[in-house]
């Protein structure tokens, strides 16, 4: 075992060793007056140098450099507000009317510019211009109500302007500007609200302009938008397709890419909507383009057969729809 080193009356800082306290540690006596019980590392690395009455008076000091009056952001220093954790603390009024606390270091390389009121209003401040929540178009931001609310302010079909907040746009609870609710549903000025296509045009306008739609990401979220003058009036679709509309029948764009308009939509049976979809895979029999459903029911061949065969096996398409199909329970090699 290696001798203990004798440190009694040596002084460290402001500490003077006593006594071995045993331990591996040694009792000082600061300058202070007040007694401590430390390691000897401590000691001699200069870790330890008081009893922590230097910390203490480090802390009891002002800065040097005064703040008072200088603006950061949106914060305006207030006093000194002494110091935490050896930083120097600075009481600041926000714009919006708050006091905060704020350390020199975050205020001199911006990392703090509000009491946090300007993080709360980028997430108000979500881009709703353009959006369409029932019937109300969102116009332009309108400023905030409190640090929760951002305000809208939104252009309803009935012409009027209205402001409403973003949770309850979003959320669905305000879709007028009151002209719903008002005298109910024959306030509506169109007077169309029971016509069999109004549900169609109605579906159509969302699953473009609400995002909260599930149909969102395939539509509107994708760039497919409805034509000026249908976007802001029923009566024009009713006039361009309730002529050719039968029940039973579905809108369907001619171009799966293209927008609702008068030039691009048609109506048409689930089937003949089916065959439209962009994931449709299509090929060529005999010279003319069709989907493999369609091909499977022109030919009497089971889809699934003929997907194999096509995709799976490799084999050409007039090959895929005209070789016997094997026995049951024998798959084709």
């Amino acid at each position: 075992m290696s001798k203990r080193e004798d440190l009694t009356g040596k002084v460290f800082g402001k500490l003077i060793a006593i006594e071995y306290a045993g331990s591996r540690k040694w009792k000082c006596k600061c300058e202070c007056g007040e007694e401590i019980t430390t390691r000897p590392d401590a000691l001699k690395a200069g870790k330890t140098r008081s009893c922590g009455c230097i910390r203490k008076e480090t802390q009891k000091k002002e800065p040097s450099k005064d703040l008072i009056g200088k603006t950061f952001g949106k914060l305006t220093v207030v006093q000194y507000a002494g110091s935490k954790n050896l930083n120097h603390m600075w009481k600041c009024k926000c714009d919006c009317g708050e006091e905060t606390t704020v350390r020199t270091a975050y205020l001199n390389n911006g990392h703090t510019k509000s009491c946090g009121c300007l993080k709360k209003e980028s997430k108000l401040r979500e881009d709703l211009t353009g959006q369409v929540f029932g019937r109300l178009t969102v116009i332009e931001y309108a400023g905030s109500k409190g640090p929760n609310y951002g305000l809208w302010k939104c252009k309803c079909e009935c012409g009027k302007e209205t402001i409403s907040r973003l949770d309850t746009l979003k959320n669905g609870k305000a879709k007028s500007c009151g002209c719903l609710t008002r005298n109910g549903e024959s306030s509506i000025t169109h007077g169309l609200s029971k016509h069999r296509l109004y549900s169609i045009y109605e579906n159509m306008r969302k699953r473009c302009n609400d995002p909260s739609h599930k149909a969102y990401k395939h539509y509107g979220g994708r760039g497919i938008k409805i034509c000026e003058e249908w976007s802001h009036s029923v009566e024009a679709f009713i006039r361009d397709m309730g002529d050719s509309f039968e029940e039973g029948l579905t809108l369907e764009r001619k171009d799966v890419n293209g927008n609702y308009s008068p030039e691009n939509c048609k109506w048409a049976t689930m089937i003949e909507q089916g065959s439209n979809r962009r994931n449709n895979r299509h090929i060529t029999v005999f010279g003319e383009k069709m989907t493999v459903i369609q091909a499977s029911r022109k030919y009497n061949i089971n889809v699934n057969t003929l997907r194999h065969r096509l995709f799976v096996l490799k084999q050409l398409p007039e090959n895929a729809v005209t070789l016997p199909v094997g026995k049951k329970g024998r798959r084709e090699k």
